[in-house]
């Protein structure tokens, strides 16, 4: 994992990547900050019915979350599993990666790449419910209960926990500096 430099908070933006991802903002002291599910829109191309990305919204929620002095953007490490991943989820998640990507190169922010098994093996969620990201999020962020109401949050739980992994993997640094 990349090294940032701790200042008297860190600011980190955690992404969970996909059509119904969503934008976290969290600081060093594992507080969340602000919260925007991934903006996307409908439109149909061929007669169907489709979800798109809106990436000039999600060039703005990150800018914003920059100008709030976010220090670092984590996404996760997402690509196709086998079979098991449909043809259309496995474009939506490489396609959010690239955008999230191109964001971090137009505003020169550090991206750090995450694999799912390292953030949720560090918060103890190999092989849970989904529900298990939304209690285990409570439990260390504070604020984080306000964002967290509805049964579909676990979205919103694990762009925080993204953030939090990487949270505390810098303070373990600079405690160790």
């Amino acid at each position: 994992m990349s090294k940032i430099h701790l200042l008297s908070e860190t600011r980190v933006i955690g992404v969970d990547i996909g059509w119904t991802g969503t934008i976290s903002l969290a600081s060093s002291e594992l507080c969340v900050i602000a919260v925007k599910d991934m903006p996307v829109y409908k439109t149909v191309i061929n007669k169907q019915a489709r979800t798109k990305l809106c990436i000039s919204e999600c060039l703005s929620v990150v800018k914003s979350m920059i100008d709030q002095g976010a220090a670092a953007l984590v996404i996760e490490d997402v690509h196709a599993m086998g079979r098991a991943t449909g043809v259309n989820a496995a474009f939506s998640m490489g396609y959010s990666r690239a955008v999230f990507e191109s964001i971090a190169v137009m505003l020169d922010i550090n991206l750090i790449v995450v694999a799912p098994f390292t953030w949720k093996q560090h918060f103890g969620l190999i092989k849970t419910e989904k529900q298990d990201s939304v209690e285990k999020a409570k439990q260390i962020l504070s604020d984080s209960h306000k964002y967290l109401t509805r049964k579909k949050d676990h979205n919103r739980a694990e762009s925080m926990l993204i953030a939090a992994h990487l949270l505390r993997d810098v303070r373990q640094q600079s405690a160790s500096i």
